[in-house]
């Protein structure tokens, strides 16, 4: 049974829900949220050696390889405020004519935007008189090699990357939440960005993500202007630490320097710089305070979750969030029509958030759920971080379960996704033409072999030709060995051609010394008279029709025995119980007497079964 993990890469957390089945049933039987740990969480050993924390590619082998999900079909997500989205209309309505043309369409919307190193996919939003409503996507690829090659390290090749906001679309789609028949406002409310989509009659009419300060960005910043001070005063090592690495990873991480021209999201006006907790530190009179202390200390208080408490306020963030959802439905007509508003995310679980959205907005607000939607294994289902934080892990679980998913793929192009059979077509095709090749060289051996062999019978075969012509003096006709039997048989008696049969005379006259010698009868004989021709005649049988019956003519025998030895008695009665008969004897007292001694006649006939032996 297939298994489907839907994977969320956050800026702080690796969130996946693991699915196993198909679209027709289906069963989230894992899910799971690891924090990726702040840079400033590092050690050090024993030798002072400064020990970085876990990466977030080495997080993901970790997760990979302990809830074993190395052979799972992987679905992840990129942030949508990473991707440039504009909102066309083509003169279309199939999707075969839509994909055909929508690349040359875009070109008009993404003046000043090179198009060629992007990877530009849409979604059909509505219909109207003939032409089509898209939300287009495009994505730099270097974004998108940087993801996979996350991934990569994880040996994950996922079968598809998606927008997160299609995912959460995906996710509102299969909750409990649900209702085809309100036009309905979801926001996903996270740590650095927001999304917001907008959903009436049960289809996705308009996607935003936004880049929200909660704290991160703030400290990211300071970061920078701390960086860019100890600049001027300290030359630049040659080498960068393992924190220094960590940091630029997350400014890269935030986007925080983005153009506004490329991003979505906003620019550098939008950011709050007079709510700064701090001013820039002077790298120079720390150093002077504390020269032992480790390097991460000198930035506690500038990395996800160490800012003060004073430096992020809640209100402020939900009120960012309430212009960006008026931005968003400004050039919408629907806008005021919203009747309900969905709400998840991190940032989503204050109760605050409920009644602002309630006031603000005058409108239903819930918060998104997944109860009875879809089975669930028991330990899975009792987590209520499912509903809080894994909508966008449970949508792109969805978009390889519901047929009714909506989504994008960046795995094209370059990029494109090679199926386990695309990946070992190669080596399969490879494989079977070194067989192949294999097998011809077997054939060309065999075939080799063969006619060795038929060479050496052939000799065999004049061989023996050439022996039975030159030890019996006749020409040969048909096999050898076929006339070499019918010689053998002619000579053992059995009869072949004119020759006939007769019972062999070595056999004959070793039977009847063996039998006279066990016999006890002191004898000389007078006279003997062997028959060894078997003849064969026909006679009828009662209800077997007619067979055939073999015999020799009986063979004559004449002894002379002292008239008291009772020979004529012992003899016959001799020749039928020893196991070396092959005959059966009469005898009489019908010769001459004299002195004692009397000549015996005997007649011995061969037994029917030792005459079978010669055929």
């Amino acid at each position: 049974m297939a298994v489907i993990l839907g994977l969320d890469i956050g800026s702080s957390t690796i969130t996946g829900a693991v699915f196993s089945g198909t679209q027709k049933k289906f069963r989230l039987i894992d899910f799971f949220i690891e924090e990726i740990p702040p840079v400033h969480t590092g050690e050090y050993s024993e030798d002072d050696e400064y020990i970085a924390p876990m990466t977030a590619d080495e997080l993901l082998v970790k997760i990979m390889s302990e809830r074993n999900l190395k052979d799972a079909d992987v679905v992840t997500e990129v942030d949508a405020k990473d991707c440039i989205m504009r909102e066309i209309s083509v003169p279309f309505t199939k999707d075969e004519q839509i994909s055909k043309t929508v690349f040359f369409e875009a070109e008009n919307y993404f003046t000043g935007f090179d198009l060629e190193n992007t990877v530009l996919d849409h979604i059909k939003t509505g219909e109207s008189e003939g032409s089509s409503s898209l939300i287009v996507s495009a994505l730099n690829h270097d974004t998108i090699e940087a993801h996979l090659e996350l991934l990569k390290t994880a040996s994950l090749d996922p079968v598809a990357v998606d927008l997160d906001t299609c995912a959460l679309f995906n996710a509102y789609k299969s909750s409990a939440s649900y209702d085809q028949e309100k036009t309905t406002l979801v926001v996903d409310m996270g740590a650095t960005s927001t999304k917001i989509v907008l959903v009436e009659g049960g289809e996705l009419r308009k996607m935003r993500s936004c880049r929200l300060e909660t704290g991160v960005a703030a400290a990211a910043r300071m970061l920078l202007v701390a960086k860019e001070a100890e600049a001027d005063e300290v030359p630049v090592e040659t080498e960068e630490s393992a924190v220094d690495g960590r940091l630029k990873e997350l400014e890269e991480t935030l986007d925080i320097f983005e153009d506004q021209a490329t991003s979505p999201s906003g620019s550098m006006d939008e950011l709050d710089l007079d709510n700064d907790p701090e001013p820039p530190l002077d790298s120079a009179s720390a150093a002077e305070e504390d020269s032992s202390e480790p390097p991460a200390a000198d930035y506690q208080g500038m990395f996800p979750g160490q800012a003060e408490p004073e430096e992020f306020s809640y209100e402020e963030y939900l009120a960012r969030i309430s212009l960006e959802i008026q931005r968003s439905l400004a050039g919408v007509s629907l806008g005021s029509s919203v009747e309900r508003i969905v709400i998840t995310g991190g940032m989503s679980s204050r109760e605050e958030a409920l009644a602002f959205f309630t006031d603000e907005f005058e409108t239903e607000t819930v918060r998104l759920r997944f109860d009875d939607c879809f089975e669930m294994d028991p330990k899975v289902a009792e987590d209520p971080s499912i509903h809080l934080s894994g909508a966008a892990a449970i949508g792109l679980g969805m978009r390889v379960l519901r047929e009714d998913s909506i989504g994008v793929d960046y795995r094209k192009g370059s990029f494109r996704y090679e199926h386990k059979f695309e990946r070992v077509k190669i080596p399969l095709m490879v494989g079977a033409f070194l067989v192949f090749l294999f097998f011809l060289q077997a054939t060309f051996w065999s075939f080799q072999e063969y006619k060795e062999e038929k060479k050496r019978r052939q000799a065999f075969a004049k061989r023996n030709k050439d022996i039975y012509e030159s030890f019996f003096d006749e020409k040969l006709r048909g096999n050898a060995f076929s006339a070499l039997k019918k010689k053998k048989q002619a000579w053992e008696g059995r009869g072949a051609g004119d020759v006939p049969r007769f019972v062999d005379f070595a056999d004959a006259m070793r039977s009847f010394s063996e039998v006279m010698n066990d016999s006890d009868v002191y004898f000389t004989i007078k006279s003997m008279d062997f028959k060894f021709r078997i003849k064969s005649r026909s006679v009828k049988s009662s209800g077997r029709g007619t067979s055939t019956l073999d015999s020799v003519q009986p063979s004559k025998v004449e002894i002379e025995a002292e008239t008291a030895s009772n020979a004529q008695v012992k003899l016959p009665n001799q020749f039928r119980t020893s196991a070396a008969s092959m005959f059966t004897c009469t005898a009489s007292l019908s010769g001459s007497r004299s002195e004692g001694k009397a000549n015996i006649p005997l007649e011995l006939q061969v037994k029917q079964d030792k005459l079978k032996e010669y055929k």
